[in-house]
């Protein structure tokens, strides 16, 4: 018996080698890895933007990096890189960081990060102190801004509106050069609306190419207050030292 199973193995291992000279066996190679290793992200955040949007808060933004999982905010008051510190972490495009005193200007710099580790630093991005605009107040005429001829059209290109906005009640946020006193193009004006006791955007900054520029927001049960209405100016066009730039009004929708 066990020399018949020794000559049934002998000739099985000599049909295999036969069948492989004769190429009736043919290899296939091993599938692709679909799960390559991750590698952590080679590049920086690009078109970083810092808007300055509440006398404690600094509002943050940049543009994706392929393999990103989430973004890490640094800043530092004086921009020296060994300076810099973790102001947090965040898996969108945007981060707001509450820290700072009204009077407080200095950098920011961001990098992405996945589960390989983190990649470089982006460029410091430079945040200035907080600037009162002239105040609103909700149904009154529209009110004429102008934006001062600064060259950091990143920071200081904006301006800030303070208004009383009562809890339930839906407003209308709407701007225009109804005076024609200056050749706009809107989509170089972003507009959003920040509620001042957290110092964070309750309605996205909204740019739009062609009037009527404008958004409606409804102020929440409890959420009454002062709010501020936030307008950047982001590029395009140039106008003199405090010249009329825009009208602007807030009101409310009855009914």
């Amino acid at each position: 018996m066990k020399k018949l199973l020794k000559q049934i193995g002998f000739i099985s291992i000599a049909l295999i080698i036969g069948l492989i000279v004769s190429g009736c066996i043919i290899y296939v190679d091993p599938p692709p890895d679909n799960n390559p290793p991750v590698v952590a992200p080679t590049t920086a955040p690009a078109n970083i933007r810092t808007l300055r949007i509440a006398p404690q808060s600094v509002f943050v933004e940049w543009s994706s990096v392929t393999g990103a999982a989430s973004y890490r905010i640094y800043y530092s008051y004086d921009n020296i890189a060994a300076n810099f510190e973790l102001a947090g972490t965040t898996s969108a495009l945007h981060f707001t960081d509450d820290e700072w005193m009204p009077t407080d200007e200095g950098f920011y710099k961001v990098s992405a990060v996945n589960s390989a580790g983190e990649g470089p630093l982006s460029a410091a991005i430079p945040f200035l102190e907080w600037l009162d605009g002239s105040p609103l107040t909700v149904g009154a005429a529209f009110f004429e801004v102008g934006f001062n001829e600064i060259t950091d059209v990143n920071q200081r290109n904006r301006n800030t509106h303070k208004v009383t906005l009562d809890a339930g009640k839906e407003y209308l946020i709407e701007w225009n050069d109804w005076d024609n006193e200056v050749d706009i193009n809107f989509a170089d004006i972003e507009v959003g609306l920040v509620r001042m006791s957290t110092g964070h955007f309750v309605s996205p900054l909204v740019d739009q190419t062609t009037p009527p520029n404008r958004f409606t927001y409804a102020v929440p049960v409890g959420a009454g207050g002062d709010y501020y209405i936030i307008i950047r100016k982001i590029t395009g066009f140039h106008v003199p030292d405090n010249a009329v730039d825009y009208d602007i009004r807030i009101g409310e929708i009855q009914g």
